[in-house]
């Protein structure tokens, strides 16, 4: 409906009449519509970084702006971008978690966890000449009091810590620990020593100087961390367990120094409670003891990167879980399925991480545990990963980070080095053969087989245990692969 007004004024919503010209206007005979109500506020959400390595993250629009672990809220639909910026000496390996890569931006639609991850600055590869040693000195040979050798190592600063197998009175076998130098090219013993046996197995990790010993008691069910300095005497200890406690440790080396300890114990209900604690070069402890996980009942030697990420393995109800933290204890993935038993992880130069399987193999007519490399863990992956193919080709050697990370030592039924040892570069590119007396032992079927204890030390030092005429003795190539 319209209204023809000659003249019209608009008061207070009202139409009034007045005397005028003959202006026409079409006026809506109805009120205007009220205003729209406020906008509800938007909803916010949690956006989390983990930071991991040496390096700082902010964000844009700001709100983020940390260098180990922050958060802020941003609300539903904005656009946020992250900004790494590494410290000198490192480098951005790339974000994981919300976003991959390195470039990081993404729109907010829930929670969100982003880690970024700085690693050391790659120095150039070595070339084969520097890492194959130019020759194979004459060994320093350590004879022992006993028939069989038991294996041993050495840490950075030049010191050995051999072991060998003996009995009891009534037969049961003992292996005790001893601690060696070399002084003017000869063996000399130095400081205490332990034992390991039947209920009570030893776990030894050889440090810049000196070594941590993981003692496991199965009869009291105890477990202490002791601290050994390269003289050879006790530095520390530190109770890991509770004497008479059902639960699981394990341990596994930090390439960089250190170790991390993994420990699953029953809580008051029937759920178990898994902690994770990190312990220096010296055994004194760099955290407290992290809870990371409940529902798991067995712990697996964890695995730490040579960019410092750990990653802890667990048994549980459903099978071998992993989970990566932080050296710190910080979690940066959730847990993931890890596939079966594994054991015995190797720290590879390329970051990732290599655990063995044991498996039961018929050799020569007898029934035979045999490890090899099953399987490798990239750090932030929450799924294991093919072998490397040299690492494949050599799944049954022994292998050894050599020459400060630059390289590897492998020796063992596999490859084409038979028995002899082999060195790598750091891609896996064979360098060539050294032949080292008694490296590897011959089965019955001709075939080289590695021979049990021989190891390569922190310092480089190889290191071939030798029974021969019913003693045991160890032939020492002092750093040999420094």
């Amino acid at each position: 409906m319209t209204v023809r007004i000659v003249c019209a004024v608009w008061i207070a919503g009202l139409i009034s009449s007045c005397a005028g010209g003959d202006v026409s206007q079409q006026v809506a005979s109805q009120a205007p519509p009220p205003p729209p109500p406020p906008s509800s506020p938007a909803e916010m959400h949690v956006v989390s970084v983990v930071v991991d390595g040496g390096g700082k993250v902010v964000s844009s629009p700001a709100g983020i702006d940390c260098e180990t672990t922050c958060s802020t809220q941003v609300s539903q639909g904005s656009q946020l971008q992250l900004l790494a910026t590494a410290k000198p000496g490192w480098e951005l390996s790339g974000f994981f978690g919300a976003c991959s890569g390195k470039v990081c931006a993404f729109t907010i639609d829930g929670e969100q966890t982003v880690a970024a991850r700085f690693v050391p600055s790659q120095s150039p590869p070595a070339t084969c000449g520097e890492l194959l040693p130019s020759t194979i000195p004459d060994p320093v040979v350590v004879p022992t009091p006993a028939s069989f050798c038991s294996g041993g190592t050495s840490d950075a600063a030049g010191t050995y810590l051999l072991s060998y197998e003996t009995a009891t009175g009534i037969g049961i076998p003992v292996f005790p620990h001893r601690f060696f130098v070399i002084r003017e090219g000869k063996p000399v013993q130095t400081g205490g020593s332990f034992a390991a046996g039947d209920e009570f197995a030893t776990f030894v990790f050889a440090e810049q100087s000196g070594f941590q010993v993981l003692g496991l008691s199965t009869g009291f069910g105890s477990a202490t961390l002791t601290a050994w300095a390269d003289d050879g005497n006790p530095a520390a200890a530190t109770p890991i367990s509770p004497p008479l406690f059902i639960d699981t440790v394990s341990a596994g080396a930090d390439p960089a120094g250190g170790i991390a300890v993994l420990r699953s114990y029953p809580g008051a209900s029937s759920s178990w409670t898994l902690t994770y604690r990190r312990f220096g070069p010296t055994g004194a402890a760099e955290t407290p003891e992290v809870p990371i996980g409940d529902d798991h009942w067995a712990a697996e030697a964890p695995g730490v990167s040579v960019t410092a990420e750990v990653l802890a393995l667990m048994n549980s109800n459903s099978g071998l879980q992993g989970r990566w933290l932080t050296r710190d204890g910080r979690p940066l993935t959730a847990w993931f399925a890890a596939g079966g038993f594994a054991s015995q992880p190797l720290s590879l130069i390329d970051g990732t991480v290599a655990y063995r399987v044991a498996e039961i193999a018929n050799i020569d007519g007898s029934t035979q545990a045999v490890r090899r490399f099953d399987r490798v863990f990239r750090p932030m992956e929450t799924a294991a990963s093919d072998l490397p193919g040299w690492l494949q080709q050599r799944a049954h050697n022994a292998v050894y980070v050599v020459r400060d990370g630059r390289g590897y030592a492998s020796f063992g039924p596999d490859g084409p080095c038979s028995s002899a040892l082999e060195i790598l570069d750091a891609h896996g590119t064979s360098c060539g053969c050294v032949p080292v007396p008694g490296l590897t032992v011959t089965d019955h079927a001709g075939r080289a087989d590695l021979t049990p204890g021989a190891s390569v030390g922190r310092d480089g030092s190889l290191i071939v245990p030798v029974e021969q005429g019913g003693q045991c003795s160890y032939r020492l190539y002092p750093q040999l692969l420094q």
